[in-house]
C-alpha cells in the first residue's frame, strides 16, 4: 500500500483545516508547519497540540522535520562562526554531541560553555536574517557610527546599524563584508562589551556608505542618514 499524501489537521490559531504534508515549514530552530490560511506556524501552540501533531504525523513528515532541523542547526553554527563565537572544530564537536544527547545544537553549544543562554536567544532572533542585508534600504545612525568611530569602521569596512537589548544583554548589529575578520573587530574597546550580530553586505555597498559618511559623496542622492543620538537606539 502506498503512503497517503494527506495529513489533514486543524490550525490551532484560525481553526481552518489544511493538509500538513503540502504546507510549508517555518524557519524557526525547531520548525513546524505554516497554516496556508492564516500564515501562522504552530511554534507558539500548546504543548498538547504540538505533541498530538507529531505523534500522529506520518513518517514522511517526521523525516522532513529532521532535515529542516539539521538545516537550521547548520545555519546557526555558520552564524556563530562568522560572529567569532565558536570555531569550526567546536561546531564539529557540538554536532557529534548532538547525535548522542538529542538536543538542539544551540542548547549543546550553551552546555559546552561556548555561549550563554542570553547570547543564544539573540542569535536565534536574528537567525533568519543573518545571510545578507541590503544597505540601500537601511537608515544609517550617524550617532552610532560616531560612537564606534568612523576611522575604525573604514579600516575594517564595517557599518554599525543598531544596538538592541535582550534580557539585559546588549547586542550590536553590524553590517560587514564577507571577508571581515570579526575576531579582530571585536578587540576594539568600543565593541568588545557587545554581543556582535553580523550581517553580510556587498563590499561595494559598505564602501559606498563609508564614502558618504566621510563626506566624499552627496548623501542626499545616495543614502538616508538618521541623526538619532546614542540613547535613542532601539531595544527589544
Amino acid at each position: 500500500m502506498e503512503p497517503s499524501n494527506d495529513y489533514v489537521v486543524k490550525c490551532w490559531q484560525c481553526g481552518a483545516e489544511y493538509n500538513a504534508l503540502e504546507s510549508t515549514f517555518c524557519n524557526h530552530p525547531s520548525p513546524s508547519k505554516i497554516c496556508p490560511f492564516c500564515l501562522n506556524c504552530f511554534c507558539q501552540a500548546s504543548e498538547e497540540y504540538q505533541k498530538n501533531f507529531w505523534d500522529q504525523s506520518p513518517r514522511k513528515l517526521l523525516e522532513e522535520k529532521l532535515i529542516m532541523e539539521n538545516k537550521a542547526s547548520l545555519m546557526l553554527g555558520e552564524m556563530l562562526i562568522r560572529a567569532g563565537k565558536i570555531t569550526t572544530e567546536q561546531l564539529k564537536e557540538a554536532i557529534e554531541k548532538q547525535k548522542v544527547i538529542r538536543k538542539h545544537l544551540g542548547e549543546i553549544i550553551v552546555m559546552m560553555d561556548l555561549l550563554t543562554p542570553e547570547e543564544l536567544e539573540l542569535y536565534l532572533i536574528d537567525q533568519k536574517q543573518i545571510e545578507e542585508i541590503d544597505l540601500k534600504n537601511i537608515k544609517i545612525n550617524t550617532g552610532l557610527v560616531e560612537q564606534i568611530g568612523i576611522d575604525f569602521c573604514s579600516l575594517h569596512r564595517v557599518i554599525p546599524l543598531e544596538i538592541l537589548t535582550v534580557n539585559h544583554l546588549e547586542a550590536l548589529r553590524l553590517a560587514v563584508t564577507p571577508e571581515v575578520d570579526l575576531n579582530q573587530v571585536k578587540k576594539n574597546e568600543r565593541i568588545r562589551d557587545f554581543t556582535v550580530i553580523p550581517y553580510i553586505a556587498k563590499p561595494e555597498e559598505i564602501d559606498r556608505v563609508l564614502r558618504v559618511l566621510k563626506g566624499d559623496v552627496d548623501q542626499k542622492d545616495v543614502l538616508v542618514l538618521d541623526d538619532m543620538s546614542d540613547d535613542q537606539v532601539g531595544s527589544v
